[in-house]
């Protein structure tokens, strides 16, 4: 019989090396993948990664600022060897029924390397950032449901990984409380 704790490790590690150790994340790991990268290019002593399940996936410790991780790659595990879509990527930005969108601010992230020889999802260095506050968006878009990347070319600039943790703290300043 296999000891509780002896299982789960190896349980995990499966799961570590099925779903995240490999260049391309399947699609319904690779937002949660991507949310804890940029948790940790903003700092772990400044922010904080919100449940799964939440309504918003980050929060600033101190102020409360809300952020909503938005990921698109354009290579899939599943069909590796030919991008994913030929309109280019799309993000969902569709509002609560209330109308509203409940993060403060919005980091889209894009993982648009096409040769499959190259591509890694797990290279912070790879992906494309926009920040975009929410008041932006909204008056950009209105209710839309969906943004693509021309649109949020228009509202946002193109930062890599070592330029998200400023661009973040210039579009959504520390709150007083």
């Amino acid at each position: 019989m296999i000891e509780p704790s002896s299982l789960h490790s190896q349980v995990v590690a499966h799961l570590l090396d099925r779903c995240y150790d490999r260049p391309l994340i399947p699609n319904l790991f690779r937002g949660e993948y991507v949310e804890a990268m940029v948790l940790h290019l903003l700092g772990v002593d400044d922010w904080m990664q919100t449940d799964p399940w939440a309504s918003y996936d980050l929060v600033r410790r101190g102020d409360g600022a809300r952020g909503e991780v938005k990921q698109s790659a354009v290579l899939q595990s599943w069909h590796k060897d030919v991008p994913a879509s030929k309109g280019g990527p799309t993000f969902s930005i569709a509002p609560r029924p209330t109308g509203r969108r409940v993060a403060d601010f919005y980091i889209f992230a894009l993982h648009d390397i096409e040769d499959p020889e190259v591509a890694d999802h797990r290279q912070a260095s790879q992906w494309q950032f926009f920040v975009v506050s929410e008041a932006a968006l909204t008056a950009q878009v209105g209710r839309q449901k969906t943004i693509g990347l021309k649109a949020l070319a228009e509202l946002a600039e193109s930062v890599d990984d070592g330029q998200l943790a400023a661009t973040v703290a210039r579009v959504v300043p520390l709150w007083s409380l």
